[in-house]
């Protein structure tokens, strides 16, 4: 056997030669980055090789994509999508400048100011309406009839909601519920037409037609302001004049006087606190009769004082609401005359 001289290496994993150290070995760290330097060179070229495949397939994909019906079907979807979001955003637009050009456009109230019509109306009617509230809370009590009750019952549910409207109104308005002016005298300012800048109450919307009892006499009617002759307590005319003719049939005329209108006096058609006071000692038809004539002029004196801030205001909820109250008490005054007359005062 021939020995391999020491001096040559063994071939190495690319056919060449590496010499051999002084112990006829070849150095494994150049076989090892012979090694790294093949397999390193490997992947690249099948890096290249890959990436221009795969380049060259998109290319190829995306025109046969593009040429396919799919293809065109999509990009003929991307326009009229634009065109949708286009016409969307152009409708809003239009719509929120036609929105703000008509609240700039659309007329203004201007706020009441403490001492307006709007405000003392709000304010007086307020307290008028609560006494037609107690008076129908009376009458309940005091009678069985059921006209009688149901009257009763629409007069205070309907009044107590309308004060409700007039308490928020002060409240939107920024105004204090007492005013600091006597009760009324927002019935002396102007009225719009300006044929006046008084007022008088009495008169001919405060008087009512006098009901025929079934004896053929006429009844007494209240109203909605004490005459002259009014006891020295504030009774209105139905103290005497009115039960009076209950009690004993006569006709008996309680007379009205038109008189100006003064400030912190009497609201028009108010009972006095000695009507009250009898209405709540009195039961069966004699409370019935009271109640009716009481309310009728209370009715009646609430259509003046609404009658009244209509010629004075152009608040179109306050308007609104007098009118819908003059409406409602004159058809409830009607109702009542018919009631007193079955009544026999």
């Amino acid at each position: 056997m021939t020995e391999k001289p020491d001096d040559v290496a063994a071939p190495g994993a690319e056919g060449r030669v590496e010499p051999a150290d002084d112990r006829g070995c070849r150095p494994a760290g150049k076989a090892r980055e012979a090694g790294v330097s093949r397999s390193d060179a490997a992947r690249n070229g099948s890096g290249n090789g890959d990436g221009d495949g795969d380049g060259d397939g998109a290319n190829s994909d995306g025109a046969s994509d593009a040429g396919s019906p799919a293809g065109e079907r999509a990009a003929s979807r991307r326009p009229r999508g634009r065109i949708a979001v286009a016409a969307v955003l152009g409708a809003v637009l239009i719509a929120i400048v036609a929105f703000a050009g008509g609240w700039l456009a659309a007329p203004r109230t201007a706020t009441p100011s403490d001492t307006s019509a709007e405000a003392g109306f709000a304010r007086d009617m307020q307290q008028h309406h609560d006494q037609a509230v107690q008076m129908a809370m009376i009458i309940r009590t005091q009678t069985d009839d059921p006209d009688i009750r149901r009257l009763a019952y629409d007069i205070a549910t309907s009044q107590s909601q309308q004060s409700g409207q007039m308490y928020a109104w002060l409240n939107l308005w920024g105004l204090p519920q007492a005013s600091t002016q006597p009760a009324m005298t927002w019935m002396l300012q102007p009225t719009l037409d300006g044929t006046g800048s008084g007022h008088e109450h009495g008169g001919t919307a405060a008087t009512t037609a006098a009901p025929t009892s079934a004896t053929g006499t006429d009844a007494p009617t209240a109203t909605s302001t004490p005459p002259a002759s009014a006891a020295a307590d504030g009774s209105a005319a139905t103290d005497a004049a009115v039960t009076g003719a209950a009690a004993t049939g006569t006709a008996t005329t309680a007379a009205a006087t038109a008189a100006p209108m003064v400030p912190g006096g009497p609201m028009p058609g108010m009972a006095s606190a000695a009507d009250i006071a009898r209405l709540s000692t009195l039961t069966g038809v004699e409370a019935e009769r009271l109640f009716l004539q009481l309310m009728i002029a209370h009715h009646l004196g609430g259509v003046e004082m609404a009658e009244a801030v209509i010629a004075r205001s152009t608040n179109p909820d306050v308007v609104a609401l007098a009118k819908s109250m003059a409406f409602a008490q004159t058809g409830e005054i009607e109702y009542m005359r018919t009631l007193l007359a079955a009544r026999g005062a």
